[in-house]
């Protein structure tokens, strides 16, 4: 299968996927948009990015800094997750494609948007993103969260947007548990 699936109101790039993981994850966040209410931490910062089309959050305390993307440095054999390295105040930068994890299918694009450096991962890890928004303020919600890799979320100002687990992503990126950086 490929090209474009819509359910609903979403929409789904399925070049480059499986099958049956496009329909899960195309199911997934069908499910996920039409929830009543949007499980979230009252009065969380998050740090909201884009990855094409798609708005994303990460709790602002995973996220140790934000920086243009730059340039970064290919590694052979490397995971197809990791685009490549990058270099900031001396130090190696692990830096990894989120969109497939994420259910993105979308072409690597060298020195665009801008890298989110995550808090607490070792090795060293930043996401390239296509857009760092910015800081914004989440609802308020009495709603438990999940074990999910993305739930809904709500802004302060109402919007919604999905709500992702830093420790799930980075398990889902192949590079959980890594000790040493390529």
């Amino acid at each position: 299968m490929s090209g474009i699936v819509t359910a609903a109101d979403i929409v789904l790039d399925t070049d480059g996927l499986d099958p049956t993981r496009a329909a899960r994850l195309l199911a997934r966040r069908a499910a996920q948009l039409r929830a009543d209410r949007a499980p979230v931490e009252s009065g969380l910062a998050v740090m909201v990015w884009m990855v094409g089309p798609e708005r994303f959050a990460l709790p602002l305390l995973d996220i140790a800094s934000v920086m243009a993307a730059g340039r970064t440095t290919p590694v052979p054999g490397a995971p197809e997750t990791l685009i490549g390295l990058a270099s900031r105040r001396g130090r190696l930068i692990n830096v990894v494609d989120p969109a497939a994890a994420l259910g993105l299918a979308r072409p690597r694009r060298d020195g665009e948007g801008h890298l989110l450096l995550l808090r607490g991962t070792s090795p060293k890890l930043a996401l390239r993103v296509d857009r760092a928004e910015g800081v914004m303020m989440l609802a308020q919600d009495e709603s438990e969260p999940g074990e999910d890799l993305t739930r809904q979320a709500m802004l302060a100002d109402g919007e919604r947007l999905l709500l992702v687990n830093r420790r799930l992503l980075v398990e889902a990126l192949g590079l959980a548990g890594q000790q040493r950086g390529f």
